[in-house]
């Protein structure tokens, strides 16, 4: 069966970053020509890199579409990759302490919560509760560092269109071509010829250009 795009009136003003991101995955399981069963699986850190590069090349074109408010959009965009990356990173590590614990309170996962919000710069109160809302937390548990580990190979397909918009395109294309079963994260990635996260200094480098472009 092929995939549709579902999209509500309630989405607002993310209509089109939601369209983006959806089609993204739209076109990535086209792509792909099925399940290694000798995998079992799929790789979501490689799934997600198809909708979040795809919101980054989409920029390309915003002002075409946002004559008025061009700038802004985009900020709005790669901002948002940014928090994959920082939201996918603090998840992570709130998950993996819950897990550790089994017998954890509700009040202590609050408090932790809080706490690693803090430990990233983040206000918060004694007890923090967004954790909630997260439904991958309880549909999909560990998931949410592929938000991270996508966004850093997203934000570099991002960061290539900004000077070479169709070498950008080809680094996504192949991303699909690679497919999301056969290869690891890092091997797609270095195959791709994108910096890995695990190198030293390579988080800061890759996430420098946004930081740079939105001060």
């Amino acid at each position: 069966d092929l995939p549709f795009i579902f999209i509500t009136n309630s989405e607002g003003e993310n209509v089109l970053p939601t369209l983006t991101h959806e089609f993204g995955h739209f076109t990535e399981f086209l792509n792909d020509e099925g399940d290694n069963i000798l995998m079992d699986s799929d790789c979501i850190d490689l799934a997600e890199i198809a909708s979040n590069g795809f919101e980054g090349l989409m920029t390309n074109y915003y002002d075409e579409i946002f004559p008025d408010q061009a700038d802004s959009a985009r900020h709005e965009i790669i901002d948002e990759l940014m928090e994959n990356i920082l939201y996918g990173c603090m998840q992570d590590e709130f998950q993996r302490e819950v897990y550790r614990d089994p017998d954890m309170t509700l009040k202590e996962m609050n408090r932790l919560c809080a706490r690693i919000y803090r430990d990233y710069g983040i206000d918060s109160a004694p007890e923090a509760y967004s954790w909630v809302f997260v439904t991958h937390m309880f549909e999909v548990p560990m998931y949410n560092i592929s938000y991270a580990v996508s966004g850093l190979a997203a934000m570099q397909i991002w960061s290539r269109s900004e000077t070479d918009f169709d070498g950008a395109v080809s680094i996504w294309e192949k991303f699909l071509d690679e497919g999301i079963y056969n290869r690891s994260y890092l091997e797609v990635v270095e195959r791709c010829g994108l910096e890995k996260f695990t190198e030293p200094g390579a988080v800061e480098a890759i996430c420098k250009p946004a930081l740079d472009a939105f001060r």
